[in-house]
């Protein structure tokens, strides 16, 4: 009777600590979104790129390249099973509704050479619009 007991405590207790390590990664994930998020220009959302060799620009690409690769890190994490399917679908809209704009569509178009990860890249334009300019197959 004792060792069942241990048993369910165990496992009690190893649940209690994924919620808590689900938890906290999702909390670092969402604080390091944020960051990148307020980094971008006020009109973001509804401009173009900035001009091209442009300090706002650079700082504009800088920003744009820390939100793909972080969007590439939690497709990862939802890929190993570290991230719940409600939250990945959070998420995997969130990537969505950004990349419907027009200045992320335009960073991907140059990140997306750069990229190493064909299945990432197939990813990220199966988000875009279909009449979003196509930047998939740059290899």
């Amino acid at each position: 009777m004792a060792t069942a007991a241990l048993a369910v405590a165990a496992v009690w207790s190893l649940r209690a600590v994924k919620k808590q390590l689900t938890a906290h990664l999702y909390a670092e994930y969402t604080k390091r979104y944020q960051h990148i998020i307020l980094e971008f220009p006020e009109n973001i959302n509804t401009a173009d790129l900035p001009v091209e060799d442009s300090d706002e620009y650079r700082d504009v690409m800088r920003q744009m390249r820390a939100y793909f690769d972080l969007c590439y890190e939690e497709r990862a994490l939802h890929k190993r099973g570290y991230i719940d399917k409600t939250t990945w679908n959070d998420w995997r809209q969130g990537m969505k509704a950004a990349v419907g704009k027009p200045a992320f569509q335009q960073a991907w178009q140059r990140i997306s050479k750069d990229q190493q990860y064909p299945e990432f890249r197939e990813f990220i334009c199966g988000l875009m619009p279909v009449e979003a300019p196509s930047a998939s197959m740059h290899s």
